[in-house]
C-alpha cells in the first residue's frame, strides 16, 4: 500500500513539473511564430512515454491521466503538421528532387537504354498554381549515349483544386535532346499533357491524356505524333509519427496505359544509330496509327515525411500488351512482365509568407 502511495506521489510531481514546464515555454515563446517544421509538443511526448515505461506498476487512476495527455498532445502536434505541410504547399516554393530508376521503361517497354537512370529536377511552384521545373536525365552505364547530359526537360504548367475534391493539372514540356543525330533530336520533343484527379474519400480516381510531336521536313508523318492515356487508381494510408517522422504513407496504384508507342520505337531506333548498327536501317517499324492498351502497372509507393523532407521508394511491375514481334505484328496476349525500381528524395523551401 505504502509502495503504491510513493509511486502515485512521484508520478504526480512528474505529471505536475512537465505541465508546468509546457505553460513556462508556451509564456516564453508568448506570440512568435515558431519555426517551420518544428513543432513543440515533441519533447512533452517523449516525457510522458518514457513515464508510462519506467513505471509500469503505476496506478490506473495515474495512467489515465497520463494518457490523456499523450493523446491531447499527439492531436495537437496533428493539427501543427498538417497545417505546416498545407502552408508551404499553398504558398510559393521551391523543390529539389533527386531520382534513381534501376531501368528505363516508358509505356510498359523497355526502351533499350542499358543500366539505371538518374533524373534530378528543380521546381518553382508560385501559390498561384502555376509552376515551372527543370529535369535532367543522366544514363550512366550506356556506353552509346555519349553526352554527360544526354537529355533536358523543360516544363511549364498549372494546377488547380475545385472544392475539396477535385484536381486538375495541364502543363506544356519541351525535351532537348543532345544524343544521335539531327533527325533524332527534333523527334517528338513536345509534349501537352491534361490530368484530372477525383479524391472520393475512400479511393483515389484520375485520368491523364498526353500528346507528343516533333520532327523535321525529312520526318515521316507517322513520326511525328504520339498520344498516350493513362486511368489509374490509388488508396493511401497514413501513419503519423512512424519511426519519429511527421507522417508515413503506403500508396498502392494500378494503372491502365493506352496509346500509341512509337515513342519507344524511336528512342530504340535512336541508340541502334548511334552504335552504328546496321539494323538501325531497317526499324522503320513505327506505326503511330495504332491505338491500344500498351501496358497494366501495379505499384507501391512508400514516403517518409520529416521536415522539408519526403523520402520515397516505389517498387513496380509492368505487363506489357500489343508488343511489336516479329514481321512488324502485334500480340495482343501479355508479354513478359517487367519489375524495376523508383527511389527518390524530395527537399522543399518557401521564399513567401502566405
Amino acid at each position: 500500500m505504502k509502495k503504491n502511495f510513493n509511486q502515485t506521489v512521484s508520478l504526480l510531481i512528474i505529471f505536475f513539473s512537465i505541465t508546468i514546464n509546457d505553460l513556462i515555454a508556451q509564456n516564453i515563446r508568448g506570440d512568435q511564430t515558431p519555426p517551420r517544421y518544428i513543432y513543440d509538443e515533441s519533447h512533452l511526448l517523449t516525457k510522458y512515454k518514457n513515464a508510462l515505461k519506467q513505471h509500469p506498476f503505476m496506478a490506473d487512476s495515474i495512467r489515465e491521466i497520463v494518457n490523456d495527455k499523450i493523446d491531447s498532445l499527439e492531436k495537437i502536434e496533428d493539427k501543427k503538421i498538417t497545417h505546416v505541410l498545407n502552408r508551404i504547399n499553398k504558398s510559393s516554393h521551391f523543390e529539389f528532387d533527386q531520382s534513381y530508376t534501376d531501368k528505363s521503361v516508358s509505356s510498359g517497354r523497355l526502351t533499350g537504354i542499358d543500366g539505371y537512370t538518374y533524373s534530378p529536377s528543380f521546381a518553382y511552384k508560385s501559390n498561384f498554381g502555376f509552376y515551372t521545373r527543370v529535369t535532367i536525365f543522366e544514363y550512366p552505364q550506356d556506353a552509346a549515349i555519349k553526352p554527360k547530359l544526354p537529355e533536358w526537360d523543360l516544363t511549364f504548367g498549372y494546377k488547380k483544386r475545385f472544392g475539396d475534391n477535385l484536381y486538375l493539372y495541364s502543363n506544356f514540356t519541351h525535351s532537348f535532346i543532345l544524343y544521335g543525330n539531327l533527325e533524332t533530336r527534333a523527334l517528338l520533343t513536345d509534349r501537352l499533357s491534361v490530368s484530372a484527379y477525383y479524391d472520393l474519400d475512400f479511393i483515389f480516381i484520375g485520368a491523364s491524356y498526353g500528346f507528343s510531336w516533333g520532327g523535321t521536313n525529312k520526318t515521316p508523318d507517322v513520326e511525328k505524333r504520339s498520344s498516350q492515356l493513362n486511368l489509374m487508381i490509388d488508396k493511401e494510408f497514413t501513419f503519423n509519427h512512424f519511426m519519429g517522422s511527421y507522417y508515413f504513407s503506403i500508396d498502392p496504384q494500378f494503372s491502365l496505359c493506352y496509346g500509341s508507342d512509337n515513342f519507344v520505337q524511336l528512342r530504340k531506333r535512336a541508340l541502334l544509330q548511334e552504335t552504328k548498327k546496321k539494323v538501325a536501317a531497317k526499324d522503320t517499324a513505327v506505326q503511330n496509327t495504332f491505338f491500344g492498351l500498351l501496358a497494366i502497372d501495379a505499384a507501391v509507393e512508400f514516403t517518409y515525411t520529416i521536415k522539408n523532407f519526403d523520402f520515397y521508394y516505389s517498387p513496380h511491375l509492368v505487363i506489357p500488351y500489343n508488343e511489336l514481334g516479329d514481321k512488324n505484328k502485334r500480340d495482343p496476349s501479355a508479354g513478359t512482365p517487367i519489375f524495376y525500381n523508383m527511389l527518390g528524395i524530395t527537399y522543399r523551401f518557401r521564399v513567401s509568407k502566405n
